[in-house]
């Protein structure tokens, strides 16, 4: 989870993407082609992007931060994604075949 000085979250995310597609892959038979399974990975990321909005949200609601926004407090300490980051997920999405090697089409 860790890596240098930054922590990452990208193959447990991705783990869990991959467990829920086995059991809906064992219940519904295999999906159809990569096109099928990118979708998947997509939509299975947007419910868990949702998830964590709303964990957020309900977290910075609570009095424990007064009338500091966590979400404003990362922003400030941490950013978004960087180049780093992007590249690890790539190359995470490529290693389980999700996306083509990049230059393949």
């Amino acid at each position: 989870m860790q890596q240098g000085d930054r922590i990452t979250f990208v193959d447990q995310l991705l783990g869990a993407v991959e467990g829920f597609m086995q059991s809906y892959e064992q219940a519904h038979g295999a999906l159809a082609g990569p096109l099928e399974r990118a979708l998947f990975v997509s939509y299975s990321l947007g419910v868990m992007r949702a998830n964590v909005d709303a964990i957020w949200e309900a977290l910075a609601a609570s009095s424990v931060f007064g009338s500091a926004d966590p979400r404003a407090l990362f922003e400030e300490q941490a950013g978004g994604a960087d180049d780093a980051m992007r590249a690890e997920a790539r190359m995470a999405l490529e290693a389980r075949g999700w996306v083509p090697q990049e230059g393949e089409v």
